[in-house]
């Protein structure tokens, strides 16, 4: 059984309240129990399942460096697109940060907000904000674009269980991470060097200023981020990795 989730945290859908209780956290447990394998997306998750099943590893999710390039120079200039890319469930935690980005925005007007893939209804008010649907060849086109990739998260256990995907995905197009310091983001993004981990709305809105008036500095950060994914996340390397798991679970002994 492979997840990457913490699928065990009851999480009501603000969309389907029926299908939250459908899903019933209780039921992830109970997989754990019948599988001779728990393959989870970080440390915290391995640990979990490892209290219910006889087996439990860590596989860190692959990155597709080969499909997503790294982005184009950061060059001087007064544009600069702060984004973010995810899911219409989501894209609500930008609003943790709202004060951050008004205060942003009062003081670099010309810059950029760009969300793909959220709520199309999704506003903070006050804050001008690009919405554009989500799209395989789209999501090449705006991570090109992107200068920063936004991840903010709860600080809650659920947070805990997130595996990275969003700010890996920012490092591997050298998009500059800006994560909330919380669960495996700890692990993944070394602070300064490969991204920015934020535990208030004052680092968040001091650490966009950074990067806003130091384009040399992204590009530092965006050079090391992408050179991270491509020497930890490899397709290849984690293929193998599964196929060794994968291998071994079939050839146990019952």
């Amino acid at each position: 059984f492979d997840y990457d989730d913490a699928l065990f945290i009851p999480k009501s859908s603000q969309f389907n309240p029926l299908a939250g209780l459908l899903k019933g956290a209780g039921k992830t447990l109970s997989i754990f129990r019948l599988s001779h394998c728990v393959v989870a997306g970080n440390n915290y998750l391995r640990d979990v399942a490892a209290r219910y099943c006889e087996r439990a590893v860590t596989l860190e999710v692959a990155e597709d460096t080969h499909r997503i390039k790294q982005r184009p120079p950061y060059a001087d200039s007064p544009e600069f697109v702060i984004g973010w890319l995810g899911s219409s469930t989501t894209v609500k935690y930008l609003s943790y940060i709202a004060d951050a980005l008004m205060r942003i925005h009062a003081r670099f007007p010309q810059v950029s907000f760009e969300v793909m893939g959220g709520d199309p209804a999704f506003a903070i008010e006050g804050l001008p904000i690009i919405h554009r649907p989500w799209s395989l060849d789209g999501e090449l086109e705006v991570l090109a674009r992107f200068d920063v990739g936004l991840m903010p998260l709860p600080m809650e256990e659920w947070s805990k269980g997130k595996s990275g995907g969003k700010a890996r995905t920012y490092m591997a197009a050298g998009v500059v991470p800006v994560c909330t310091a919380i669960g495996y983001n700890l692990e993944l993004i070394q602070h300064g060097e490969t991204g920015f981990l934020c535990a208030d709305q004052d680092q968040w809105y001091q650490t966009l200023v950074d990067l806003i008036e130091n384009r040399a500095l992204c590009q530092q950060v965006s050079n090391a981020a992408r050179a991270y994914v491509e020497t930890h996340f490899d397709v290849a390397k984690q293929a193998v990795a599964l196929g060794d798991i994968l291998r071994s679970v079939a050839g146990r002994s019952e």
